[in-house]
């Protein structure tokens, strides 16, 4: 199913699938795509015949991050601000940490700035061997609080630290031992890897996926939610205080 908003959606064979459609522009999401992502990832975990989400995109990168094309912060209260820009894309995040089902992402090419985030919130990320990871917000003075709340407990707070700091891109097998990433194949065979991991997945009873994705995420999940609200907070406080300047 084709929502024209950037991306596209469909269920078949109890696999649920959301691809970022917009290949010419990088797949950079606005915040309308980001409201219809987890509009239909919560149709997708609704239908009881899908067993599992894969999350990919259209052509040579998966995502370089956000487009604000046409938002506009001028005149809003620093609430107004943290609930129309920032809450969106923070709920984007906990709903596919609550999300019943597991979520699998595939990555080819970039995954920059809330790409990367994106990839890296998903419970499997496979990734090809020339991908590349980059947080490089803070080149334009943002401290990356949001994608950061979602790294945490998932990856060491050095490697955090340097992938902020440096602005840097890390390939594949680095963002693996990082912990962005789950597992490494060739370009060729991406595909192929990820049609088999899915299937497999599909093949399971949705209660046998759904538990796993429960235990595996009981411990941290309460914490990563807490760092969520505080990332939205920092954030707002930040925004608000270059905006004044």
């Amino acid at each position: 199913m084709s929502l024209e908003a950037g991306f596209e959606w469909s269920a078949g064979s109890g696999i649920g699938r959301l691809c970022l459609a917009r290949p010419d522009d990088g797949n950079t999401v606005s915040l309308a795509m980001i409201r219809g992502l987890q509009s239909a990832l919560a149709e997708l975990e609704a239908d009881p015949a899908v067993r599992v989400i894969l999350l990919e995109a259209q052509g040579e990168d998966f995502c370089l991050g956000r487009n604000g094309e046409g938002e506009s912060r001028e005149g809003l209260s620093a609430y107004a601000i943290h609930q129309q820009f920032l809450m969106p894309i923070l709920d984007l995040y906990a709903a596919i940490d609550r999300c019943e089902l597991p979520v699998v992402s595939v990555v080819q090419g970039r995954a920059f700035g809330f790409g990367c985030a994106l990839a890296a919130a998903c419970d499997i990320t496979l990734a090809g061997e020339s991908a590349q990871f980059a947080l490089p917000e803070i080149l334009r003075g943002i401290p990356p609080t949001l994608a950061m709340s979602v790294l945490r407990g998932r990856v060491p707070p050095k490697a955090i630290a340097y992938l902020i700091h440096s602005a840097l891109a890390v390939d594949a097998r680095t963002a693996r031992e990082f912990g962005l990433v789950s597992h490494v194949v060739p370009d060729s065979r991406l595909p192929q890897e990820a049609d088999s991991l899915l299937a497999g997945m599909a093949n399971q009873q949705r209660i046998v996926n759904a538990t796993v994705k429960e235990f595996v995420t009981l411990g941290p999940g309460t914490e990563r939610v807490l760092a969520s609200r505080l990332a939205g907070l920092l954030m707002t406080v930040n925004r608000s205080h270059t905006a004044a300047r």
